[in-house]
C-alpha cells in the first residue's frame, strides 16, 4: 500500500516549490539590472565581492561612503532630526559587524533611487505574484492530467479503480464485479482551462518588471516590438536612467569619485530606435511631397 503523506508534509513541499520558483525568478531580474549598468571610477569598494556596490543599491535603494576609509557600508540615522528630519549623525554597518559611528559630514549618502526606495523589496513582491500564477498553472496541469478522483469505502477497491482508469484511457471496455465498486463516488475536474490566460498573466508582470528596470522587452525592431501596457521604448529608458543620474548627482555632489553607465546594448538600441523614428518621418514627408507633385 502506498504510504499516505501528511498534510504538514504536502506543506512543507509545496513552500520548497514556492522558493524555488521565488529564487530563479530573483536571481534572473536581478542578473539582467546588474548586467544592464555599470560603475567605474577610483573610488570603487576595494577588496570587495564582484557587484557588491550594485547589489547593495538594488537592495537598499542607498548607500553610504564614508569620506575617512573609502568604505561603502549601509547605513542607519542617529542623533535627533532637525526642522527638515535631516539626522546629524550615522552609523555604518558592515557585514562582519563593524560599526562606524560618524557625523553627517563625514559621509556621502549615495542614493540609486530618488526616494531611497528599495528596488530589491519591489522586485520581490512582483515576483511573488508570478510565484502564485506559476503554482496556479501547476495546479490545473495536475487536476487536468487526473480529471477523475473518487472516493471509496474500501482499501481492496483501489487497484480495481486503478485498472479502470487505465482501461478508459485505452479505450478498453471497462467491466465490474464488485458493486461496491460501483457505488464509489466520482469527482470530475471543472471544465475551464485557463493556463493560457494565467500565462499571458505572467507575460504581463514580465514585461512590467523588466521596463521599470530599464530593460526593453521587445524586438529591436520599431514595427515590431510589442510592449506591455503599449509602453514606448523611452519608458524603460527614463526608467533606467532616473537610477543613474541620482547615482551620479550624488557622487559629484559628495565629490565622490565614481560614475556609473548604462551597458553598450540598451544604449545602442535607444540611438538606434531615434534613428528609426527620424528615417521614418523623412520617409513620411518624402512620400507626402512625391503625393502633393502628382497631384499638381
Amino acid at each position: 500500500m502506498a504510504k499516505k503523506q501528511k498534510t504538514s508534509e504536502l506543506v512543507i513541499d509545496t513552500l520548497e516549490l514556492r522558493n524555488a520558483y521565488k529564487q530563479v525568478y530573483l536571481d534572473y531580474y536581478l542578473d539582467l539590472l546588474m548586467n544592464a549598468i555599470k560603475i567605474t571610477g577610483e573610488d570603487l569598494p576595494k577588496n570587495a565581492p564582484a557587484d557588491y556596490l550594485k547589489k547593495k543599491l538594488i537592495e537598499k535603494g542607498v548607500i553610504g561612503f564614508d569620506k575617512q576609509t573609502k568604505l561603502w557600508l549601509p547605513y542607519s540615522t542617529s542623533g535627533s532630526p532637525n526642522a527638515y528630519g535631516r539626522y546629524s549623525r550615522v552609523q555604518l554597518i558592515g557585514i562582519d559587524g563593524t560599526v562606524l559611528e560618524r557625523n553627517i559630514e563625514e559621509v556621502a549618502l549615495i542614493r540609486f533611487t530618488p526616494a531611497k526606495s528599495s528596488l530589491y523589496r519591489w522586485l520581490e513582491l512582483m515576483v511573488d505574484d508570478i510565484v502564485d500564477l506559476r503554482i496556479a498553472i501547476r495546479a490545473q496541469a495536475v487536476k487536468h492530467q487526473t480529471p477523475i478522483s473518487y472516493d471509496v469505502s474500501d482499501d481492496t477497491n483501489i487497484l480495481t479503480l486503478k485498472n479502470e482508469y487505465m482501461q478508459r484511457s485505452i479505450g478498453v471496455p471497462v467491466i465490474f464485479t464488485s458493486s461496491n465498486v460501483r457505488e464509489a463516488r466520482q469527482y470530475v475536474a471543472d471544465e475551464y482551462f485557463i493556463i493560457d490566460k494565467l500565462q499571458t498573466t505572467i507575460k504581463n508582470y514580465e514585461n512590467a518588471i523588466l521596463t521599470r528596470l530599464g530593460i526593453v522587452a521587445g524586438n529591436s525592431d520599431k514595427k515590431e516590438r510589442v510592449q506591455s501596457f503599449d509602453l514606448p521604448i523611452d519608458y524603460a529608458i527614463d526608467s533606467i536612467y532616473t537610477m543613474i543620474d541620482t547615482f551620479n548627482k550624488d557622487a559629484k555632489d559628495n565629490d565622490v569619485k565614481v560614475k556609473m553607465e548604462i551597458n553598450g546594448a540598451i544604449e545602442e538600441l535607444y540611438n538606434n530606435d531615434n534613428q528609426n523614428n527620424i528615417n521614418d518621418n523623412q520617409e513620411a514627408a518624402q512620400e507626402s511631397e512625391a503625393v502633393n507633385n502628382d497631384k499638381q
